[in-house]
């Protein structure tokens, strides 16, 4: 039956997955196999994709989606990156939202970055915790703490508590950690703010956000 079915095996036996690379594992005692893309271009067709059909995107918005976004990164404009995704998240219908729980919204983010051309990782583990999502640019690093029906200062102090810029420092990169909160109310992100530090973890400004229950338009 459909859920019977092994996702990832089934992707490589039709050729979206392929070998990258293998290793015994002592634990498990038997040979564990990484997947990934053949090529850049399977691998852009399929965030696409699914860009298409959970967020309801039109083919042609995609390309200035992507472009748009991977210039407000580059310019560390965090106030046109979360008006970006709002006006994304905008265009999604709304009965997209009826059933939608948090991962929706984290997904609908990732997938935004990752079409974007941007090297995008969900769920990083650190020794304190679990990044939501990190975004990797050349000269920048960007960590994203993301809550759903919360208050801003919660996801602040996520990210001060759990130190995840340790996790970077010393990488030649600037980060920019961000604290993002979205409203199943509203659909949207309803706050956010962000700081931007050096490479050792110096605190070089605040990038001020919008405030809870107002709209990130500016």
């Amino acid at each position: 039956s459909p859920e019977d079915l092994n996702l990832p095996a089934l992707m490589f036996q039709t050729g979206y997955l392929t070998i990258k690379d293998w290793a015994w594992d002592e634990t498990l005692e038997e040979t564990v196999f990484s997947l990934d893309f053949p090529n850049k271009e399977v691998y852009k067709a399929f965030f696409q994709s699914l860009l298409r059909e959970f967020g309801k995107v039109a083919p042609q918005e995609i390309s200035s989606l992507a472009l748009q976004l991977r210039a407000a990164m580059e310019a560390l404009d965090m106030a046109d990156v979360v008006q970006i995704l709002n006006i994304q998240l905008a265009k999604i219908p709304y009965d997209a939202f009826q059933h939608a729980k948090e991962g929706f919204y984290q997904a609908m983010i990732f997938l935004c970055f990752e079409i974007s051309g941007l090297k995008t990782f969900g769920e990083v583990h650190t020794n304190l915790g679990r990044i939501d999502l990190v975004v990797q640019l050349p000269k920048h690093t960007f960590i994203f703490e993301l809550k759903v029906d919360q208050q801003l200062a919660v996801a602040l102090d996520q990210l001060h508590n759990k130190r995840y810029q340790e996790r970077y420092l010393k990488d030649g990169k600037e980060i920019v950690a961000a604290a993002i909160c979205l409203s199943t109310k509203d659909h949207n992100i309803s706050a956010w703010q962000a700081g931007h530090y050096t490479a050792e973890g110096t605190l070089i400004r605040t990038l001020e956000g919008s405030k809870q229950g107002q709209h990130s338009t500016s």
